[in-house]
């Protein structure tokens, strides 16, 4: 969990988060270890829900952990076994609990790690795309903490050694939305449902992204298009992304135009599922989308801020962009693509036998569950 330091609201939070922490462990230490599994994410995502959902569905005690209030509200009512990050009891199940299973990373792990016996797994969110100066600093902060670190392939694998990864604690399982997408894998015709999906717009200088959701001419550009050739294109900004009230505004008044608010997402796999094309530009989504063998066209938008370079997930030979509002009008009425997705697939997947994912992710929880000691 990462703090805004600007905002006291989020020390606040964090300091109550602490209370109820140290209580909440203060209270396992008179409760017996169960053979019981927590699954946990700052925000609930498709990898660790499926684990959770397909944990739960085939007879293991599995609890899941809510950083958010508003989160938990929204869970509990559906999901008895929803716990609270600011509940001292409910973290006393985390600490008789034998397994912590994370998307991202655990708050106070090296507590965890250095006063209790409970094995972590971090089973990822998203293949790694990032190659920063800090890479090798990051790690140490985050998944050298972990007892094991799944990956999506073994071309993420590699990735992880060029950039320094030096713990034996990686495992390639695949993803498990992976595992679920490829149900769907199919070549039906074009329907018409285009998903625009970019990454989060930090950019160094907006105003020059043609681009950008923020950009009105690009949203009216977008509006002629479903119009004109009877689209319906729906409009997902990734999660960290503030758009202003006006272009959420102006997409909410076209006919052809969705807007898809992030909180109110309720199936990601259906969402995408739904779509015929994706567009995008440096988001990871793209991958989950190459499951469909459907097509996907490549914005070249400016890179985001929080980035110095890309990984070979998207710094490849494989990938073209589009330049050009023509261009990009083009590429969807025509039909015909620059990109050549089946070598894309190639690469990513790197073999990754889709089919079996999940159960071998299983497997994999149970080896951990009988090696605790």
């Amino acid at each position: 969990m990462k703090v805004n330091k600007k905002n006291l609201f989020h020390y606040l939070y964090y300091f109550g988060i602490l209370i109820a922490f140290i209580f909440g462990y203060l209270i396992s230490l008179f409760l017996y270890k169960k053979k019981r599994v927590v699954c946990t994410a700052p925000k609930i995502n498709p990898n660790i829900s499926i684990i959770y959902q397909h944990l739960k569905a085939n007879g293991f005690n599995v609890l899941y952990l809510s950083i958010s209030h508003s989160e938990y509200k929204k869970l509990r009512d559906q999901d008895k076994n929803t716990l609270f990050v600011m509940n001292p009891l409910h973290w006393s199940k985390i600490f008789s609990s034998k397994l912590i299973i994370s998307s991202h990373t655990i708050i106070f792990h090296s507590f965890i790690n250095f006063f209790t016996k409970i094995k972590t797994i971090c089973c990822g969110h998203g293949i790694r795309t990032a190659d920063n100066k800090n890479n090798v600093s990051h790690f140490k902060r985050t998944y050298y903490k972990f007892d094991e670190f799944w990956l999506f392939s073994n071309f993420e694998r590699d990735i992880y050694k060029k950039l320094g990864y030096s713990k034996n604690n990686t495992y390639v399982t695949g993803y498990p939305v992976t595992s679920k997408l490829s149900e769907f894998n199919n070549k039906n015709n074009f329907q018409k449902n285009i998903l625009i999906a970019p990454t989060s717009y930090e950019f160094k200088s907006k105003s020059n992204s043609k681009f950008d959701l923020d950009n009105i001419q690009f949203l009216k550009f977008l509006d002629d298009l479903a119009n004109n050739f009877q689209y319906k294109i729906t409009i997902k900004p990734h999660w960290k992304s503030k758009l202003k009230k006006s272009s959420i505004s102006f997409i909410k008044n076209q006919k052809n135009l969705y807007f898809v608010n992030n909180d109110e997402i309720n199936n990601y796999l259906e969402l995408i599922t739904s779509q015929d094309l994706l567009v995008t530009d440096w988001s990871s989504i793209y991958v989950d989308f190459l499951s469909l063998n459907k097509p996907i066209i490549f914005l070249d938008n400016e890179m985001p801020k929080t980035v110095s370079k890309f990984t070979e997930v998207f710094d490849n030979e494989i990938i073209k962009r589009v330049e050009s509002y023509s261009e990009f009008k083009n590429q969807i009425v025509e039909y015909v693509f620059k990109t050549d997705f089946k070598n894309l697939e190639e690469k990513i997947f790197d073999n990754l036998d889709k089919s079996n994912i999940i159960n071998n992710i299983v497997l994999r929880i149970e080896k951990v569950l009988n090696d605790y000691k």
